[in-house]
């Protein structure tokens, strides 16, 4: 499931549905959306931050690089 997020995520991003610098909603948050452990949310966004996708900062979430990779 991690990876299935995570693709969803690179995907939007790839194809602009998510511009840079877009919050995106909380792993609590989007956990409960999906059904899955907040865990597996983590861990997507974790990758996608070590990828460049995302940037996360904490107490103020965590948002679309302003840089992407190419």
């Amino acid at each position: 499931m991690t990876t299935q997020i995570q693709e969803a995520i690179r995907g939007r991003i790839k194809d602009g549905t998510l511009h840079p610098g877009v919050r995106l909603p909380s792993s609590r948050n989007l956990a409960g959306d999906l059904g899955v452990s907040r865990s597996v949310v983590v861990q997507a966004y974790e990758q996608l931050v070590a990828g460049g996708y995302l940037r996360s900062t904490q107490g103020s979430g965590t948002r679309v690089a302003t840089h992407l990779p190419h």
